[in-house]
């Protein structure tokens, strides 16, 4: 997010099993006023979230779209609202930074690029889903069109209603700004 006075400067950087965790907290070297709010970045491999997309899409409260990928709003965390998102193969959290509500962390989006990339541009890579997971949306979705029954699509899926419904919402997220593709995460 920024290498230079004026931004957010790297403070720490570390790789562990369940992802990399990027902290902007140094403003010990720069001017105060232009040191921003400090921020936590955290990257997983979204095979660590296998099985948890349609609730995630289903249920998750605030969201917009930015970059060309989804970015949602949790304010049910312990160290305060965070921001998420989906692009290429990696889970990407958000803790502290700019904005409130649905605003939350957009400069911080925006700021985001790939290793390759000296600056940020354009979107951001296409999710890459785990295929368990869009297989069971596609499946749900199949049936539920055949039936048109949320508790028939249950019955025969042995999902919960609850369940059902976030896959149709996943399904419809998908279908409505649907540039994505799937990963193998083995078993």
């Amino acid at each position: 997010m920024g290498q230079q006075p004026g931004t957010r400067l790297l403070s720490d950087a570390g790789v562990g099993e369940a992802g990399a965790q990027f902290l902007y907290y140094d403003c010990v070297r720069q001017n105060r006023a232009d040191c921003r709010k400090p921020a936590g970045v955290w990257n997983v491999d979204v095979c660590t979230y296998r099985g948890f997309f349609a609730p995630i899409y289903g249920e998750s409260g605030q969201a917009r779209w930015q970059r060309g990928t989804r970015v949602f709003v949790d304010r049910g965390s312990e160290m305060g609202p965070f921001n998420f998102l989906v692009a290429g193969r990696s889970v990407t959290f958000f803790f502290g930074g700019t904005g409130k509500g649905a605003q939350l962390g957009r400069t911080e989006v925006d700021q985001l690029r790939t290793v390759r990339e000296e600056t940020p541009s354009g979107d951001l890579p296409s999710a890459r889903f785990p295929a368990g997971d869009i297989k069971q949306m596609k499946r749900v979705a199949g049936i539920f069109e055949a039936n048109g029954s949320v508790r028939g699509t249950a019955r025969r899926t042995g999902l919960s209603p609850g369940r059902v419904r976030d896959n149709l919402r996943f399904a419809r997220t998908l279908k409505s700004h649907g540039d994505y593709s799937t990963v193998n995460c083995g078993t």
